[in-house]
């Protein structure tokens, strides 16, 4: 179990450090559709990641990478380890070899990558939350402004609680 949360946390990790530029524009797209008057201040991806260069500065491209890469981590080692268990807890068969149709081994993968992408989901929502204020911080039409991560947990926590 340790090796698969080990692997799947570093792949993880190093897959959200190369692509988190896309990532904070998705973010940026979905959080502020439409400013002033319905019109749009991002015009797709490109557009978002060079607006946000030039208006923030190009570390602003890095708003909220903290959060995402320490729960990249937990994130893909959870939905690897869990896969991990449940492969033991529910071998293919006695003598541990494929058998059965290629159907119920294309089911069984899918059951449990998708159990094991559920129980990540569920346990690492929080700090998703905080990614997601941190990368719209300074974004047109944002009033929230976080010094850094536990300053927007504790902003979070003081406007929301646990709901």
């Amino acid at each position: 179990w340790s090796l698969s949360f080990m692997a799947g946390g570093l792949s993880g990790m190093s897959a959200s450090a190369a692509t988190y530029p896309l990532d904070l524009a998705r973010g940026r797209i979905t959080g502020k559709l439409a400013g002033p008057g319905g019109k749009k201040h991002y015009k797709g991806i490109i557009n978002t990641v060079l607006v946000t260069a030039r208006e923030e500065g190009p570390r602003a491209l890095y708003k909220g990478v903290t959060p995402t890469l320490l729960g990249a981590m937990p994130y893909e080692g959870i939905k690897f380890g869990t896969v991990g268990i449940l492969e033991r807890v529910f071998p293919k068969n006695k003598d541990n070899t494929e058998g059965g149709s290629i159907a119920n081994n294309v089911t069984r993968k899918l059951m449990f990558g998708g159990a094991g992408g559920a129980t990540a989901g569920v346990l690492t929502y929080p700090n998703d939350t905080v990614r997601r204020l941190l990368q719209l911080q300074g974004s047109k039409g944002t009033t929230d402004h976080y010094s850094g991560y536990w300053d927007c947990v504790r902003k979070t926590y003081a406007k929301f609680g646990l709901e």
